[in-house]
Protein backbone atom coordinates (compact mmCIF):
# COMPACT_ATOMS: atom_id res chain seq x y z
CA UNK A 1 0.00 0.00 0.00
CA UNK A 2 1.26 3.52 -0.96
CA UNK A 3 0.55 6.44 1.22
CA UNK A 4 -0.16 9.85 -0.27
CA UNK A 5 0.97 12.76 1.65
CA UNK A 6 -0.91 15.98 0.80
CA UNK A 7 1.16 18.83 -0.38
CA UNK A 8 0.79 22.23 1.19
CA UNK A 9 1.23 24.68 -1.64
CA UNK A 10 1.01 28.56 -1.26
CA UNK A 11 -1.80 27.43 -4.33
CA UNK A 12 -3.70 25.31 -1.91
CA UNK A 13 -2.76 27.85 1.12
CA UNK A 14 -4.30 30.55 -0.83
CA UNK A 15 -7.62 28.14 -2.16
CA UNK A 16 -8.19 27.22 1.28
CA UNK A 17 -8.39 30.71 2.59
CA UNK A 18 -10.44 31.72 -0.49
CA UNK A 19 -13.04 28.79 0.61
CA UNK A 20 -13.10 30.05 3.92
CA UNK A 21 -13.97 33.50 3.28
CA UNK A 22 -16.63 32.17 0.77
CA UNK A 23 -18.31 30.13 3.60
CA UNK A 24 -17.73 32.77 6.30
CA UNK A 25 -19.74 35.98 4.11
CA UNK A 26 -22.45 33.06 3.03
CA UNK A 27 -23.16 32.26 6.83
CA UNK A 28 -22.78 36.28 7.52
CA UNK A 29 -25.76 36.98 4.70
CA UNK A 30 -27.99 34.19 6.38
CA UNK A 31 -27.56 35.47 9.65
CA UNK A 32 -28.62 39.34 8.02
CA UNK A 33 -32.00 37.42 7.38
CA UNK A 34 -32.92 36.32 10.79
CA UNK A 35 -34.89 38.82 13.25
CA UNK A 36 -33.62 41.55 15.19
CA UNK A 37 -34.37 40.24 18.64
CA UNK A 38 -32.43 36.93 17.53
CA UNK A 39 -29.75 38.45 16.53
CA UNK A 40 -29.27 40.40 19.48
CA UNK A 41 -29.95 37.42 21.67
CA UNK A 42 -27.11 35.74 19.46
CA UNK A 43 -24.78 38.27 19.70
CA UNK A 44 -25.04 38.73 23.43
CA UNK A 45 -25.02 35.03 24.09
CA UNK A 46 -21.49 34.96 22.77
CA UNK A 47 -19.96 37.83 24.34
CA UNK A 48 -21.64 37.36 27.73
CA UNK A 49 -24.04 34.87 30.02
CA UNK A 50 -27.91 35.56 29.22
CA UNK A 51 -29.39 37.40 32.61
CA UNK A 52 -31.43 35.68 35.07
CA UNK A 53 -35.27 35.24 33.39
CA UNK A 54 -37.49 37.59 34.50
CA UNK A 55 -39.61 37.09 37.35
CA UNK A 56 -43.62 36.22 36.82
CA UNK A 57 -45.98 39.24 38.28
CA UNK A 58 -46.78 39.25 41.74
CA UNK A 59 -49.95 38.07 42.38
CA UNK A 60 -51.90 40.30 44.72
CA UNK A 61 -53.81 38.16 47.09
CA UNK A 62 -54.84 41.28 49.57
CA UNK A 63 -58.34 42.65 48.33
CA UNK A 64 -58.49 46.07 46.67
CA UNK A 65 -59.85 48.97 49.47
CA UNK A 66 -62.39 50.94 48.20
CA UNK A 67 -61.51 54.63 47.12
CA UNK A 68 -62.63 57.77 47.93
CA UNK A 69 -65.95 58.80 46.88
CA UNK A 70 -65.23 62.56 48.39
CA UNK A 71 -63.20 65.31 47.96
CA UNK A 72 -59.99 64.17 49.84
CA UNK A 73 -57.37 65.99 48.77
CA UNK A 74 -57.17 69.07 50.61
CA UNK A 75 -55.57 72.89 50.36
CA UNK A 76 -53.78 73.94 53.26
CA UNK A 77 -53.09 77.73 54.33
CA UNK A 78 -50.40 78.78 56.93
CA UNK A 79 -50.60 81.43 59.28
CA UNK A 80 -47.30 82.89 60.08
CA UNK A 81 -46.75 85.50 63.33
CA UNK A 82 -47.84 89.24 62.28
CA UNK A 83 -49.09 88.11 58.84
CA UNK A 84 -52.90 86.56 57.24
CA UNK A 85 -53.26 82.74 55.69
CA UNK A 86 -51.60 81.85 52.74
CA UNK A 87 -51.99 79.05 50.76
CA UNK A 88 -48.71 76.44 50.97
CA UNK A 89 -48.98 73.41 49.55
CA UNK A 90 -51.49 70.67 49.98
CA UNK A 91 -53.02 68.09 52.33
CA UNK A 92 -55.11 65.03 53.58
CA UNK A 93 -56.68 63.91 57.09
CA UNK A 94 -55.82 60.35 58.22
CA UNK A 95 -58.86 58.23 60.15
CA UNK A 96 -56.58 56.43 62.93
CA UNK A 97 -57.92 53.06 64.10
CA UNK A 98 -58.63 54.05 67.80
CA UNK A 99 -61.11 56.85 65.91
CA UNK A 100 -59.14 59.82 66.27
CA UNK A 101 -58.21 62.06 63.24
CA UNK A 102 -55.14 63.62 62.10
CA UNK A 103 -54.30 66.46 59.82
CA UNK A 104 -51.41 65.16 57.13
CA UNK A 105 -48.94 67.56 55.24
CA UNK A 106 -45.58 67.67 54.25
CA UNK A 107 -42.95 69.80 56.27
CA UNK A 108 -41.73 71.73 53.25
CA UNK A 109 -44.48 73.22 52.88
CA UNK A 110 -43.94 75.07 55.99
CA UNK A 111 -40.44 75.02 56.29
CA UNK A 112 -38.46 73.23 59.52
CA UNK A 113 -40.90 73.40 62.68
CA UNK A 114 -38.15 72.95 64.86
CA UNK A 115 -36.54 76.17 63.76
CA UNK A 116 -36.63 78.74 66.46
CA UNK A 117 -37.11 81.14 63.72
CA UNK A 118 -39.72 79.83 62.16
CA UNK A 119 -42.85 81.69 63.00
CA UNK A 120 -45.38 79.36 62.18
CA UNK A 121 -48.77 79.68 64.38
CA UNK A 122 -51.44 78.05 62.60
CA UNK A 123 -52.29 75.11 59.72
CA UNK A 124 -55.53 75.23 58.03
CA UNK A 125 -57.26 72.81 55.57
CA UNK A 126 -59.81 73.56 53.01
CA UNK A 127 -61.74 71.73 50.01
CA UNK A 128 -61.30 73.67 46.83
CA UNK A 129 -64.47 75.67 46.64
CA UNK A 130 -65.81 75.33 49.93
CA UNK A 131 -66.34 78.65 52.27
CA UNK A 132 -64.24 78.87 55.35
CA UNK A 133 -61.46 76.25 57.00
CA UNK A 134 -62.47 72.84 57.43
CA UNK A 135 -60.06 71.98 60.47
CA UNK A 136 -57.39 74.82 61.66
CA UNK A 137 -54.11 73.18 64.05
CA UNK A 138 -51.53 75.06 66.44
CA UNK A 139 -50.58 71.34 68.08
CA UNK A 140 -48.37 69.05 66.47
CA UNK A 141 -49.39 64.85 66.51
CA UNK A 142 -46.26 63.60 67.25
CA UNK A 143 -42.60 64.64 66.25
CA UNK A 144 -42.67 66.59 63.12
CA UNK A 145 -40.15 65.81 59.66
CA UNK A 146 -37.60 67.79 58.22
CA UNK A 147 -38.15 69.43 54.70
CA UNK A 148 -36.69 67.19 52.07
CA UNK A 149 -33.63 67.24 50.76
CA UNK A 150 -32.49 65.25 47.76
CA UNK A 151 -35.17 62.17 46.87
CA UNK A 152 -35.59 61.30 50.63
CA UNK A 153 -39.16 61.99 51.02
CA UNK A 154 -39.93 59.93 54.00
CA UNK A 155 -38.67 62.58 56.37
CA UNK A 156 -41.14 65.14 54.99
CA UNK A 157 -44.03 65.09 57.01
CA UNK A 158 -45.71 66.71 59.43
CA UNK A 159 -48.72 65.79 61.39
CA UNK A 160 -51.69 67.61 63.30
CA UNK A 161 -53.90 67.26 65.57
CA UNK A 162 -57.35 67.98 64.44
CA UNK A 163 -60.21 69.22 66.62
CA UNK A 164 -63.85 69.55 66.47
CA UNK A 165 -66.38 68.71 64.63
CA UNK A 166 -64.85 66.95 61.09
CA UNK A 167 -66.66 65.50 58.16
CA UNK A 168 -65.74 61.48 58.28
CA UNK A 169 -66.03 61.45 54.46
CA UNK A 170 -63.64 64.05 54.36
CA UNK A 171 -60.95 61.36 56.23
CA UNK A 172 -58.80 58.22 54.79
CA UNK A 173 -58.32 55.13 56.32
CA UNK A 174 -55.15 53.46 56.19
CA UNK A 175 -54.51 50.36 54.22
CA UNK A 176 -55.06 47.03 56.96
CA UNK A 177 -51.77 46.00 54.45
CA UNK A 178 -49.66 48.60 55.19
CA UNK A 179 -49.04 49.61 51.39
CA UNK A 180 -49.69 49.11 48.07
CA UNK A 181 -48.20 45.44 46.87
CA UNK A 182 -45.81 44.92 44.54
CA UNK A 183 -47.24 45.44 40.48
CA UNK A 184 -50.45 47.12 42.54
CA UNK A 185 -52.14 49.97 40.52
CA UNK A 186 -51.93 53.80 42.30
CA UNK A 187 -54.84 56.12 41.56
CA UNK A 188 -53.65 59.52 41.93
CA UNK A 189 -56.42 62.32 42.13
CA UNK A 190 -56.33 65.98 41.62
CA UNK A 191 -57.26 69.01 43.93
Amino acid sequence: MRSTRLHFTPRVFVRAIIAFLIIAIAALIGLSFLPTPILRQLFFLWISQPPDPTPPPPTILAPRGALPTTTVGLQEWALHEGGQYSSVGSGFLLKLDDGRIVGVTTSHSVGDIGDPANALQWIAFDVAGRDGFITESDTLFGAPGAPREGDDMSVDYVLLTVSGEIDQSLALAPDARGGPQPGERVSLHPL
